[in-house]
């Protein structure tokens, strides 16, 4: 998805129970933004605004 240049979300190692799957996403570098929980929130409506 990424290459295709889908948007992804990952959520930031200090708000997140469990890292394992942000954790990959951030270090393959295919996160477009990593965020707090609280923030991703926010975004999302953001992303389908026309």
């Amino acid at each position: 998805m990424y290459k295709q240049g889908a948007h992804s979300i990952a959520q930031d190692e200090t708000s997140c129970a469990g890292f394992g799957v942000p954790k990959a996403s951030v270090a393959r570098a295919v996160a477009t933004q990593i965020l707090p929980l609280e923030h991703i929130t926010e975004v999302v409506p953001g992303l389908f605004a026309h």
